[in-house]
């Protein structure tokens, strides 16, 4: 073994054990066909020497560009670096290595194994065919067809300047995990996911430790374009996108998905890092993306959206500044969203949903606040444009429930803080369901009294004949309205009892236990940081009229997470007197 050194002399001795191997490379040209020796090694002979070999080796690159430059031949091992061992590659750090590639190759084309990468930027790289596979991964391509898991850790590692045809301008995926430490991802372009790429049942991408995905470019996800499918046409199948308290995606560019995107009929994820829940106020962080004429500022999703102490600011979009959810597919998968213990603030949509826009499906949001966040139209904190008749079943009637939330200061020309509409030529079946939510300071410029809620019901002639009117409807208790309700057309509203209004709109019924005509000043409400991961809409008084007011059944906790009492709760998001565990 001329051209390594052996570690784990130990291992040597056991029979059928092979122990690792380290390489180390001492030249940064790319000669052909040159064998890895001691003292004169390149990294593509040192790669080539470790996939000849059983197991896990490693590979130490010192300072400098390691530049490819051989082009990819029948006869040659040149283009990317082919690995198909599990393999280490140790840089110098990422301010030291680069691994550059010269031709209209992808760098590294990972195959099936684990692969680890640690202090080395890698640029330049590029996949540019509009096809799958070859024009997946710019910069790494990591893929196990087989279907098993692999893992690919990148660990201060910077992807710049990569391209790709089809997906993951930088860095592709499939099945298995990839995580980032103190790594970033920046100035990649594909046509999906300009950043990362991620494929398969159950993929999952981690963020940690301080890394940024930031300034990529892409049709569809301009950071990541998350698949939770398979080639095979797998369907309802997970992928995940975990980010830590400490890590950030911001700044990338999209026609759609500024931050992410999710095709139709899959499944994604997104949340806070396991480790960091415990942190107090510690949220995932998504910012200061763009869908540049288009929807989802941060995330458009065409299937099922779960979101877990997520922050979304200063995102921006034609449609759902923040996170637009598509209306599902025509075989009759519902495009769902649900959103838990999150924060969606100072996002702009220049139409509908300055927040959030849901085309059909249900919606569910426990625990979350929407603040200053602003709409062109409708909707200045979230539009759900309801469903309708001619929606396949079960997508025909939609439902968007809220649980201990706040809106705060969201602005749009109607429904400040909520807007159910139609759908296109389409009469709304939907159910508005507020439960223990606090309304505050929220504006509609076109229609005042629609500061809180606007609901349309409408009567649309159908194109075959006929008429087909709206049933659209309010379900409300124990919450606080300071804004107004407003109906275009007939109202549909059940009260629950326990709720809460000033003398704007049609929110209250007082014949039910409720209170209409309160002054602003004798509700207390007060915004701000009252401990739990963002900031709530609290109470500033313990002579509010919201204190006990609540009727039973009284949630477990309010929106900071704080335990309620079994019965006597107050009214609205936030449970006066009582701290956060």
């Amino acid at each position: 073994m001329r051209y390594c050194l052996l570690t784990g002399l130990a291992l040597a001795m056991l029979p059928g054990l092979t122990p690792a191997a380290v390489f180390r490379v001492s030249r940064l040209d790319d000669p052909p066909a040159a064998p890895c020796q001691r003292g004169d090694c390149s990294l593509r002979g040192a790669v080539l020497a470790a996939n000849a070999r059983a197991g896990a080796d490693t590979i130490v690159l010192g300072a400098g560009e390691h530049s490819l430059t051989l082009p990819l031949s029948f006869d040659a091992p040149g283009g990317p670096l082919r690995v198909t061992e599990a393999l280490e590659l140790r840089g110098a750090g990422s301010a030291a290595t680069t691994i550059r590639q010269r031709r209209t190759h992808r760098v590294f084309q990972v195959e099936s194994t684990d692969f680890r990468l640690t202090g080395a930027t890698v640029r330049d790289g590029r996949a540019p065919l509009p096809q799958y596979p070859e024009g997946l991964g710019g910069c790494i391509h990591a893929s196990n067809p087989q279907g098993a898991g692999m893992a690919v850790v990148l660990d201060d590692v910077i992807l710049a300047n990569c391209s790709s045809g089809f997906a993951g301008g930088a860095l592709f995926v499939r099945q298995g995990e990839a995580t980032l430490r103190r790594s970033r991802v920046t100035l990649n372009r594909s046509e999906r996911g300009g950043g990362i790429g991620i494929d398969g049942f159950g993929v999952r991408l981690v963020l940690r430790d301080g890394s940024r995905i930031d300034r990529n470019q892409a049709n569809s996800g301009g950071a990541i374009h998350a698949d939770g499918g398979n080639e095979f046409g797998g369907e309802y199948d997970a992928a995940y996108v975990v980010i830590g308290a400490d890590s950030v995606i911001d700044a990338n560019t999209a026609g759609r998905g500024g931050a992410i995107a999710s095709p139709f009929a899959k499944a994604l994820a997104v949340g806070l890092l396991e480790d960091d829940l415990a942190i107090p106020g510690a949220m995932a962080r998504i910012r200061g993306n763009a869908a540049e004429n288009g929807a989802g500022g941060a995330i458009h999703s065409a299937g099922t959206l779960a979101l877990h102490r997520v922050h979304l600011s200063n995102n921006e979009a034609a449609s759902g500044g923040a996170v637009h959810v598509q209306r599902g597919d025509p075989n009759g998968r519902c495009a769902d969203l649900w959103v838990f213990d999150s924060h969606i603030a100072n996002n702009r949509a220049t139409r509908d949903g300055g927040g959030i826009l849901l085309e059909q499906g249900e919606l569910h949001v426990e625990a979350s606040t929407f603040h200053a966040n602003r709409a062109g139209e409708r909707g200045g904190a979230l539009h759900y444009a309801s469903s309708d008749s001619a929606a396949t079943w079960p997508c025909h009637f939609g439902m968007a429930s809220f649980l201990n939330t706040s809106f705060d200061g969201n602005i749009a020309a109607e429904g400040g803080g909520i807007a159910v509409g139609n759908p296109p030529d389409g009469a709304g079946f939907a159910l508005l369901a507020l439960r223990y939510s606090s309304f505050r300071a929220n504006h509609a410029l076109r229609d005042p009294e629609s500061g809180d809620v606007w609901m349309e019901n409408v009567i649309v002639q159908r194109p075959g004949g006929g008429d087909n009117s709206s049933s659209n409807r309010l379900v409300t208790a124990s919450s606080i309205y300071t804004g107004g309700c407003r109906w275009s057309g007939f109202r549909m509203f059940e009260s629950e009892g326990g709720n809460l209004g000033t003398d704007l709109g049609h929110c209250v019924e007082p014949g039910v236990g409720d209170l209409a005509g309160l002054s602003l000043a004798s509700l207390a409400l007060d915004f701000g940081d009252h401990g739990g991961p963002m900031p709530v809409i609290g109470l500033a008084s313990a002579a509010s009229p919201a204190i006990g007011r609540g009727t039973a059944p009284c949630p477990i906790t309010d929106g900071r997470g704080a335990l309620r009492p079994t019965e006597a709760c107050d009214s609205g998001a936030f449970e006066y007197g009582v701290g956060v565990p």
